[in-house]
């Protein structure tokens, strides 16, 4: 290989560097509006179509759900440099020299198939937007940046090659020390801004994503009977949770119904409002493990919503969307309950950010990923379909009972002949609990546990 090829391909890479750089900073800035990064959309395209026990191999292999959350994170943006530096070596060594015209139809043509395979791929997860738009002008939206974000890196994947080998149109007087092309110190120095800009920027949503907060759990002695919101169990698919602008925000319903409408925050507060304490578990909570917690939800029933959209004789089920792109589905059985909650207010106050503002569903008597957190659309079907987490095989409809020991906690040897305080929780969905027993002789006898704190049905 010449000396002047491998200089050619060294400086295709840096200039696909710093176009990876320059389409990073594109990304992040409309992730800042609430456009999903291609890592989003891929994720959820992909990761629903996982059997469960394939995807639960690969949260082990790669040590756990938030580790896992991390390595993707960080993995995407570097990887987009090192295709960047790929994309712009080959562009070195196939089109680099060749007429502009010749170029451009290159790389129109590259830019419309992958455009289109992008919308072919990902097409079912188009329809998810972080600040809140509903899923018609979000698919739009998706749409369109699929189209710009490769225009924009073959633009400057072009632009930064050209200034890097550009030469000088006169030459210029003799003297000490080596001179560097304008054209080229000018790319060197926009490479440097967008290298410090895109990570300020990746540092920053990191500092506000999931990743950070994602699977708090809540135990240990003494046990909240209300869970304080900042304490309440987190669990949640994304990499960053969105942040819902409630000025673009719309809960629409739709489907097999007389009436589609779609309700703002106000008219939706304004349609009556009961307080509610459920408790929701995660439906990954191992055992003695604390992704659960109980809290006072205020809002309506769906069902109030359903009976305004007159659901037609032939619906059998309800789909509904959170903005995020979750979805997962209920019978119209469950639906139509009077448990079954459309919420807007959590413990006195206005949803959190991270429990779905400004609106979830709380079903009772499932487990937590059927309350559908950051709500946006309720879709009535005739026919069932699957859920993000339904079509890897999780079964979420049925709470099982189970009792959890917070006091003693872990292995820590007790003194014979000593009275010990031991107290726990105890949940079985919306069917409740009557009775807590518990055995210190390895279950050959039991005692009646006190019930510090009833609650209802459902907590």
């Amino acid at each position: 290989m010449s000396r002047e090829l491998v200089r050619r391909l060294l400086v295709g890479a840096g200039a696909g560097a710093a176009a990876a750089l320059a389409l990073t900073v594109a990304m992040l800035l409309l992730r800042g509006l609430g456009v999903p990064l291609p890592l989003e959309l891929v994720s959820d395209r992909f990761i629903p179509l996982l059997p469960v026990d394939t995807f639960l191999r690969l949260v082990d292999l790669v040590g756990g759900f938030v580790a896992g959350k991390r390595l993707g994170f960080y993995s995407f943006f570097l990887g987009q440099i090192v295709l960047g530096a790929s994309l712009g070596a080959l562009y070195a060594l196939v089109l680099a020299g060749r007429a502009p015209g010749r170029q451009a139809i290159v790389l129109g043509i590259g830019v419309l198939v992958f455009w289109l395979g992008a919308l072919a791929v990902l097409y079912p997860a188009l329809d998810s937007n972080y600040r809140g738009l509903p899923s018609v002008p979000a698919t739009v939206v998706n749409a369109v940046v699929l189209l710009l974000l490769p225009a924009l890196l073959a633009v400057a994947l072009v632009g930064f090659y050209e200034a890097l080998t550009r030469r000088p149109t006169r030459e210029r007087e003799p003297g000490p020390g080596v001179r560097v092309p304008r054209g080229a110190f000018l790319a060197g120095l926009f490479g440097g801004v967008l290298a410090v800009s895109s990570g300020v920027l990746v540092r920053r949503l990191y500092d506000r994503s999931a990743i950070l907060y994602d699977g708090l759990e809540t135990r240990g002695a003494p046990v909240d009977a209300i869970t304080p919101n900042d304490r309440f169990y987190v669990v949640t698919k994304n990499f960053v949770d969105p942040r819902v602008d409630r000025s673009l925000w719309r809960l629409e319903v739709t489907g097999s119904v007389d009436r589609e409408h779609s309700y703002d925050y106000d008219e939706l507060g304004g349609l009556g409002r009961i307080e509610q304490e459920t408790t929701l578990e995660c439906i990954s909570n191992g055992i003695g493990a604390g992704l659960i917690s109980n809290a006072r939800w205020v809002g309506i029933p769906l069902r109030t919503l359903l009976a305004a959209a007159r659901v037609r004789e032939d619906a059998s089920f309800v789909m509904a969307h959170g903005v995020d792109g979750f979805t997962h589905g209920l019978s119209l059985e469950t639906a139509l309950r009077p448990v079954t909650l459309v919420a807007y207010g959590m413990n006195g106050q206005p949803l959190p950010q991270r429990h779905g503002y400004p609106a979830r569903l709380i079903v009772p008597g499932g487990y937590g990923e059927m309350s559908v957190k950051w709500l946006t659309r309720i879709e009535v079907l005739d026919h069932l379909e699957e859920g993000f987490y339904e079509s890897q095989g999780w079964r979420a409809e049925r709470v099982h009972t189970m009792s959890r020991i917070d006091r003693p906690l872990g292995l820590r040897p007790l003194r014979a002949g000593r009275p010990h305080p031991v107290n726990g929780v105890a949940f079985a969905g919306d069917r409740g609990i009557r009775r807590v027993e518990l055995s210190t002789d390895g279950g050959r006898t039991w005692r009646e546990a006190r019930l510090d704190y009833r609650g209802t049905a459902l907590t």
